[in-house]
């Protein structure tokens, strides 16, 4: 299995861990109770602060009915819910706001007590304490520099409607101004609206004594307590909130009144509004979705989420009683902000208004905040109730558990890319977020897939040095001449290197393989002109073994057309040779080369069109010398463009099957054959070498017999030709005499000596001379031709 394959593997092991994780993630619940706190009575306000230390603490206002009337304390309590200090012998405290007025170790905390501001150090010491009036109650505490001296300023309103009702105060306690508004100040908001560089200050107001049906009003006043204009509310306001809705640059003013929303612009113009149910406790303006607009949520009987422009996006109901708070929290961090509300139970929905997390509290929810209230980069929730309890909701195991996740999920996206030592690092720091939360099967996952790393980097620092080696053979190769090694290890080693992304090795590698087949080009052209010099010359070994070493390098540098016609060439050397052997009657190494001629052919004829061929000949898988002679003969070769090659082969391979050389020497094979038949068949032979000397004597015999027979002929001939002799002497004489005498008498002597004779001697000679063969001579007293030799006549 190679390392992409295991990589492979790897990945999808990871990837169904990863699925498993998910799944858990799914169910674990985001928000975890840390714990609660006690305090008494109806805690009514609640705020963080800096304690002296400079950790985040929580502060607290609560109170409850005495006979004497109603009896307020502030508590101060830790991260861990310990507590703290406690401040008593107030009436109820009516408002609360906490931040750092002089620049030291620690928030200061100011409180609205009837119509004092008190304000007390973070070790519950009294920093300074005025008064805005016997007969004010203070509603609402804002802070902010609104003179750009880098010292906050204080701004307070009460419920005062006869007399001033909003002031200005330094950080360290000094009036700076005060203002009458039309109806108890319930809210206080400060922005720079109109963008020119001072913050102002916007109020809005409800009927006296909190009289919501009566008209409210909106102001905006400047930095020195000038009112730059009103608005006229339908009903009494009790919240709002400064934000640029539209993104158009310029800041609107939401105002959120009984039964009513409005939008004004910052000159205080309406721009539209929207009628809800109940009071509006709450107005708040974010792009929650990730959607570029701008949301705008208004919290009243049900939370109500409208467009920019005013149009209904969605309700979501919310309890019986309404909605007292709410807040804003991107508990995925992924830019979709999630909506925490108070109602009848703390609960929290998405943008789309799935509820993901719900607590029911021991009593009705009076507040809510969301804070890192230990500064761990997760979500803290902490609320407030009408039965005197605090708590504190942490999402730091669900936080850490996804930030495991998150690094597991990157790990295994690192670990894919082949970025190992990222993959490291986030997987060994998931695994001691899973240590530190104790969450055993997690830190299994994630051991697991440290695991699976090392191993895979162990792997791949073998796979780096691997790469190295081949390139240092690739240059050794090269140095020594043998460039097709050399572009061989270098084209291996730069495969290696680019799975690590080395460019300076990889450039390395080019620049060798560019160089071995620049050589090897040239090696190519010297080795095939050796070739046919060779062939030409009839040193067909050595021509072979040029051939051989052309193709090699023409087909490294995937020349198609001149492999093709080096292949060609040894096809024909292989013929030519062939024909060499066939003579010295090597027929098997004859036949082999002929295959591999033929083989050539078809491979050649075969080859894909856009590649060099590779006909690389197995003599494993050659025929015995009648099979091929007769695969050649089935083979059906006339449209060939090599046929008259593959007729030369066929004709070759005959004569090998008949095993003929063409030479003298196939009437001396013929005559050893004959004497190897006899040594094997001895026996039969040695019968017919009997029989027929048999007949060579009874031949000898018949022939000696016809040849005695034939020297008694001889003698009768002899005789037969004395007597011609002398018949002729006697002829002559009588011819001699006959000539004497005249026709008649010549008659008459010859009539005599027939007569005489019985016989006519000159008719009996011609036929004699005429006989071509002799009569079988009869064994007798005599020897001859059996007839009568006449006798001499008498001479008288």
């Amino acid at each position: 299995m190679d390392f992409n394959s295991r990589v492979h593997i790897h990945v999808m092991c990871i990837a169904l861990i990863l699925l498993n994780l998910a799944t858990f993630a799914s169910s674990y619940e985001l928000f975890s109770k840390e714990w609660e706190y006690y305090t008494e009575g109806y805690v009514n306000n609640l705020g963080v602060f800096h304690d002296c230390n400079s950790n985040y603490s929580i502060i607290s206002t609560s109170y409850k009915g005495t006979s004497t009337g109603t009896s307020g304390w502030v508590t101060a309590i830790d991260a861990n819910g310990k507590f703290l200090w406690q401040l008593r012998g107030f009436p109820t405290v009516s408002a609360l706001a906490t931040s750092d007025l002089d620049l030291k170790n620690g928030d200061e905390i100011l409180l609205g007590v009837f119509g004092y501001v008190h304000v007390y150090k973070c070790d519950k010491n009294l920093m300074w304490k005025r008064v805005t009036g016997k007969s004010n109650t203070i509603l609402s505490i804002a802070i902010s520099d609104l003179d750009g001296d880098k010292r906050l300023e204080i701004i307070v309103g009460g419920e005062e409607t006869r007399l001033k009702n909003l002031f200005a105060f330094s950080w360290n306690g000094s009036i700076l101004w005060s203002t009458k508004l039309e109806g108890e100040v319930h809210a206080i908001e400060i922005s720079d609206i109109n963008n020119d560089g001072r913050k102002e200050i916007i109020a809005a107001t409800t009927g006296r004594h909190g009289n919501v049906h009566k008209l409210g009003y909106v102001y905006a006043l400047s930095s020195d307590g000038k009112k730059l204009w009103r608005f006229k509310a339908r009903k009494g306001v009790q919240s709002l909130y400064i934000d640029d809705v539209d993104n158009d640059g310029r800041k609107e003013i939401l105002v959120g009144a009984y039964h009513n929303f409005y939008l004004l612009d910052n000159e205080g113009v309406l721009k539209w509004n929207y009628s809800t149910r109940g009071y509006t406790r709450e107005v708040l303006s974010y792009d929650i979705d990730n959607d570029n607009k701008k949301e705008i949520l208004v919290a009243s009987n049900d939370l109500y989420i409208l467009n920019p422009d005013g149009s209904l996006r969605r309700i979501d109901p919310a309890g019986k009683y309404g909605i007292v708070d709410m807040d804003l929290l991107d508990i995925e961090k992924d830019n979709n902000f999630e909506i925490l509300v108070a109602s009848d139970k703390l609960y929290i929905i998405d943008a789309n208004g799935n509820e993901k997390w719900s607590y029911t509290l021991n009593g009705d929810p009076t507040a809510v905040k969301v804070v890192d209230i230990n500064s761990d980069g997760s979500y803290d929730i902490i609320a407030s109730d009408s039965s005197g309890w605090i708590y504190l909701f942490s999402s730091e195991l669900y936080q850490k558990k996804k930030r495991g996740l998150d690094l597991l999920s990157r790990a295994r996206n690192l670990y894919a890319g082949n970025r190992l030592e990222e993959a490291l690092e986030a997987a060994i720091e998931a695994k001691n977020i899973f240590e530190e939360i104790q969450d055993t099967s997690n830190l299994n996952d994630a051991e697991s897939l440290i695991s699976m790393i090392n191993s895979l980097k162990a792997q791949r620092e073998s796979e780096l040095k691997t790469a190295f080696h081949y390139l240092n053979l690739s240059k050794t190769f090269y140095i020594n001449g043998y460039y097709i090694n050399a572009s061989y290890w270098a084209q291996k080693a730069r495969a290696k290197f680019r799975e690590f992304k080395n460019k300076s090795a990889i450039e390395i590698c080019d620049e060798l393989i560019e160089n071995s087949n620049a050589y090897i080009k040239i090696e190519a052209k010297s080795l095939y002109e050796n070739c046919t010099e060779y062939y030409e010359k009839k040193d067909y070994e050595k021509a072979l073994e040029s051939c051989n070493g052309a193709i090699e390098r023409f087909y490294w540098l995937k020349d198609r057309n001149k492999t093709i016609l080096a292949y060609e060439t040894k096809a024909k050397i292989l013929i030519r040779y062939a024909e060499v052997l066939k003579k010295e009657r090597e027929f098997g190494r004859a036949s082999l080369l002929l295959q591999e001629s033929y083989f050539i052919i078809k491979c050649i004829e075969n080859s894909p069109l856009l590649y060099a061929p590779r006909c690389k000949f197995e003599p494993k898988s050659a025929k015995d010398i009648e099979a091929f002679y007769n695969s050649l003969l089935e083979s059906n070769y006339t449209a060939s463009k090599y046929a008259a090659e593959i007729e030369e082969i066929i004709n070759l391979m005959k004569d090998i099957k008949e095993g003929k050389t063409g030479t003298i020497a196939d009437f001396f094979k013929n005559f050893e054959n004959v004497l190897k038949d006899i040594e094997k068949n001895w026996k039969i032979f040695a019968v017919f070498i009997l029989i027929f000397l048999i007949i060579i004597l009874a031949f000898l015999i018949y022939k000696l017999y016809k040849k005695r027979k034939a020297s008694g002929i001889a003698e009768a001939v002899e005789d037969v030709e004395a007597q011609q002799r002398e018949t002729i002497i006697e002829k002559n004489e009588l011819d001699k005499i006959l000539d004497k005498i005249d026709t008649e008498t010549k008659e008459e002597v010859a009539d005599f000596l027939e007569e005489e004779k019985g016989v006519d001697i000159f008719q009996e000679f011609e036929e004699l001379s005429k006989e071509k063969e002799v009569p079988k001579i009869k064994r007798g007293k005599f020897s001859g031709i059996g007839l009568k030799i006449p006798k001499k006549r008498k001479e008288k």
